[in-house]
């Protein structure tokens, strides 16, 4: 027996939202429903850019749920599973991901710009992609 992963095509989650985001504030994604697909773990790609002088940083956590509309709220970060900082790089567009395991079968991405200045007025995005595993 051999299990190799298998990646379902990648889903924006936040792109717009995300588009001059203010320092302090925050976006979530839509809920997404793992129901039917029942994807095992997921590889979240995000993609930033500041929209000035910037080496502050995005915070990126997971809202989880068992039941839709009943996630972790987002008052506390502490009812989030953390995921990732997104170090900025001036004006520069930067990249980062990161592999989930264990996808709760209902959840939220959300992105916290944690200090001024604000993200550009466009090209920021982040991704999911579902992944499962296959015996071959």
């Amino acid at each position: 027996m051999s299990l190799k992963p298998i990646f379902a095509t990648p889903t924006t989650l936040l792109s717009t939202e995300l588009d001059s985001l203010a320092g302090g504030s925050s976006a979530s994604s839509a809920e997404q429903n793992n129901g039917s697909d029942r994807y095992l773990d997921a590889q979240i790609d995000v993609e930033l850019a500041s929209a000035s002088a910037d080496t502050g940083y995005c915070s990126v956590y997971l809202l989880e749920g068992s039941e839709t509309g009943k996630l972790s709220t987002t008052a506390n970060v502490s009812m989030m599973r953390y995921l990732m900082d997104v170090q900025m790089n001036g004006t520069t567009a930067v990249r980062k991901s990161k592999r989930v395991l264990d996808l709760p079968k209902f959840y939220k991405v959300h992105v916290i710009k944690n200090a001024a200045p604000a993200l550009a007025a466009s090209g920021n995005t982040v991704k999911v992609t579902g992944v499962n595993v296959e015996n071959v």
